[in-house]
């Protein structure tokens, strides 16, 4: 069983953005709570997934995969489709969790936007 956990974008009262992590659990003990005066940017759901370097992917990440001819990076963003985890862009989506671990978390949509590149057809 995968564990329940949010990446979540914050902004403090002081302007200062920040990203925090907090397990289901955390959030039912109002975790978030005790950041009193903070708005909430994005909230991200783990998908239980890794990269090939371990690293957890949350729902928003920019993944890249070496292309076809192993020269350019494909990117991808990672979201919820038809009840399941995709890499996705405007030309391709993938739901096979086998294949995550090939992909490698570059960013997300929040802070790197420009990571992700639009394909050209």
């Amino acid at each position: 069983m995968r564990q329940i956990k949010f990446r979540y974008r914050i902004k403090i009262e002081t302007k200062e953005i920040d990203i925090l992590f907090f397990t289901l659990k955390e959030i039912e003990e109002g975790c978030i709570e005790s950041f009193g005066g903070c708005e909430i940017l994005s909230r991200d759901e783990y998908t239980g997934l890794k990269d090939k370097n371990d690293k957890e992917i949350y729902e928003g990440d920019i993944v890249a995969i070496k292309g076809f001819d192993d020269k350019e990076d494909t990117t991808y963003e990672v979201e919820m489709r038809c009840g399941c985890w995709m890499a996705c862009n405007e030309l391709y989506w993938d739901a096979k969790d086998e294949n995550f671990e090939k992909f490698e978390v570059i960013g997300n949509i929040y802070s790197n936007p420009e990571l992700l590149v639009k394909d050209k057809q």
